[in-house]
């Protein structure tokens, strides 16, 4: 016996259990690097510890991440194959233009706090749609040439198809007449009374009473027709119109 006691079965002697169950083995050898996530997580054991049946709780390996894709090659290559992306940028796109159609074009016309953060929520939530899993550079590319693709496309087809543009485009609405506002126009069109005053701010009016013909126009702005014409010159909103080309 020699003075010692035996263990019981199973129970390994102080260093030596400490020692296999810090470092086991595995046919022989030291415990093979760790997988783990994404990347490679490696641990190199100190030589010291294959001839020492303790190891010290400050040589135990430390863990280094290393990528398994560099930074430099991941950001050019796509996540998502591109005609997914064309299918997710065109169903999007459609959407969102419906949507500016069933609300009104009095949404397009305004632009108040509350429609900045719809437009903000809106983009965020409509990115992750668009773009999928990809996070590449040629990915945005083929978004804003498909972007601007079906952009141009729709224009085309609205300038030339009549009813893509009754589908595509807002009728203008005559809201006010002689001196006096229309409920049933205002109503439909979701005007308040905030809206109609501005209105006659810009066109310096007083009152409802000096408006012949008020009409909120296709983009959303409100057009009025004094009944007399002021005396003083108002500043006009020039609208750019794209030139139409000599036949």
């Amino acid at each position: 016996m020699n003075g010692r006691t035996s263990n019981p079965p199973g129970v390994l002697d102080g260093c030596e259990g400490l020692r296999r169950l810090v470092v086991p083995k595995a046919h022989g050898k030291n415990l093979a690097p760790y997988v783990l996530g994404p990347g490679r997580w490696t641990s190199r054991l100190d030589k010291s510890s294959h001839h020492s049946p303790f190891v010290h709780p400050l040589s135990f390996p430390a863990f280094r991440y290393r990528p398994s894709v560099r930074p430099s090659i991941s950001m050019w290559q796509l996540g998502v194959p591109p005609l997914e992306l064309v299918l997710r940028t065109v169903l999007v796109y459609v959407l969102f233009l419906a949507a500016l159609r069933v609300f009104g074009k009095r949404e397009i016309g305004q632009f108040t706090l509350f429609d900045l953060t719809l437009v903000l929520l809106a983009a965020n939530a409509l990115q992750p749609a668009i773009t999928g899993s990809d996070a590449s550079i040629p990915g945005a590319v083929i978004i804003v040439v498909t972007i601007f693709a079906v952009n141009r496309l729709v224009a085309e087809l609205r300038r030339r198809n009549p009813v893509a543009r009754r589908l595509l485009e807002f009728p203008a609405t005559v809201v006010g007449k002689d001196g006096r506002w229309i409920p049933e126009a205002l109503d439909k069109e979701g005007l308040d009374d905030d809206d109609l005053e501005q209105a006659l701010r810009e066109h310096g009016l007083d009152s409802t009473k000096d408006v012949k013909v008020a009409v909120l126009e296709q983009d959303g702005s409100i057009s009025i027709v004094p009944k007399v014409a002021p005396s003083f010159h108002m500043r006009a909103a020039h609208r750019r119109y794209r030139r139409q080309p000599q036949r």
